[in-house]
């Protein structure tokens, strides 16, 4: 009965979003299991988009191929840049990506964590597909306000 803000934490159902700052593999494998199992499995097999800002001093390579090879379906990821010294740029995650998909997946950078997360969260909410925001707990910490905000107000884009 344990609450943790922003872990596994579901914000909206329509569209479906759920924010978790898994930050190493066992967090990412555990997030699949979930992913696979949520509402009697209704979300596997189903692509999803993601918000991702990583922490460069961790295994965001073993973190990315359990999503790969387990879950769930990456379709487009949106690199963020994490306000945190210890950020992996995007730019670099970005090619990481890119290289471990073999360009299957669409792969955007930003260096503002919240204007990813808005755009993101508007194509989710136009084309209904599953939003996973993950990576780290200073990005949940950075985002979660505005992600609330997103998923209760139709106008995404003003600040």
């Amino acid at each position: 009965k344990t609450v943790w803000k922003g872990r596994a934490e579901i914000i909206s159902a329509d569209p479906f979003v759920i924010m978790d700052g898994g930050h190493n593999v066992q967090c990412s494998k555990s997030l699949s299991d979930l992913l696979n199992a949520v509402c009697g499995g209704a979300y596997k097999g189903k692509k999803f988009r993601a918000v991702m800002g990583v922490m460069r001093d961790k295994d965001y390579e073993g973190m990315i191929d359990i999503f790969r090879s387990y879950g769930p379906d990456l379709a487009e990821v949106y690199a963020v840049k994490v306000d945190n010294p210890r950020t992996l740029l995007p730019d670099e995650l970005c090619k990481q990506l890119e290289l471990m998909y073999n360009n299957k997946v669409k792969v955007l950078c930003f260096d503002d964590a919240k204007d990813g997360l808005r755009q993101a969260f508007n194509r989710s909410k136009t084309d209904k597909m599953p939003l996973l925001i993950t990576g780290s707990l200073y990005l949940i910490g950075e985002v979660r306000k505005e992600a609330l905000r997103c998923a209760t107000t139709d106008s995404l884009l003003q600040d």
